[in-house]
């Protein structure tokens, strides 16, 4: 019995010390796509805060340092003579990683 109490204490410290603090998941009200392996759950919450106060629609994966934000709902369908459908929002913007901070530097609205 007094075997199981050293054990017991030794195995809670040990797990307390092995896991690390990890922030809980955030549940947002759009879509994230393309290259997801590229960026970290914080990475896409570093873009929504530069984002400020727009609503968004969905979220491109570019790269490890290049984001598209949806700020607009309205989207069009190219349609290439080779491939399948490109699905293309009308207004987004460019967010990029530079020096580790992310920021907004263009805003790419497609017009008809």
């Amino acid at each position: 019995m007094n075997c199981c109490i050293p054990a017991s204490v030794l195995a809670f410290a040990t797990c307390g010390c092995a896991s690390s603090h990890i922030a809980s998941p955030h549940k947002w009200h759009f879509t994230v796509e393309g290259r997801l392996a590229s960026v970290s759950a914080e990475d896409i919450a570093q873009v929504v805060a530069v984002m400020d106060d727009l609503k968004i629609y969905r979220v491109r994966v570019i790269d490890h340092n290049t984001v598209e934000v949806d700020t607009r709902p309205d989207r069009f369908t190219i349609v290439p003579l080779r491939g399948p459908p490109q699905v293309q929002s009308v207004s987004y913007a460019v967010v990029r990683r530079v020096h580790g901070v992310w920021k907004s530097d263009e805003h790419v609205i497609h017009t008809f």
